[in-house]
């Protein structure tokens, strides 16, 4: 039988988000799109503001990049 992850184990595998993170991630993906469509910018536009690769930021947009 599996044993279950101890606390310890957990936190090594980074597997877990913890409540307070997501919601932090959540506040600053909406808070990076309501900013730029507030300036009615694409994220194309934006990214290359900001010198970096749309892909880049729309990670950053969604969520998916930290």
């Amino acid at each position: 039988a599996l044993k279950p992850f101890s606390p310890i184990q957990v936190q090594q595998t980074k597997k877990v988000i913890r409540i307070p993170e997501a919601i932090k991630t959540i506040r600053a993906t909406y808070m990076l799109k309501s900013m730029r469509l507030r300036h009615h910018l694409t994220q194309e536009q934006l990214a290359n503001l900001l010198s970096m690769p749309v892909s880049t930021y729309r990670g950053y947009e969604s969520g998916r990049r930290a």
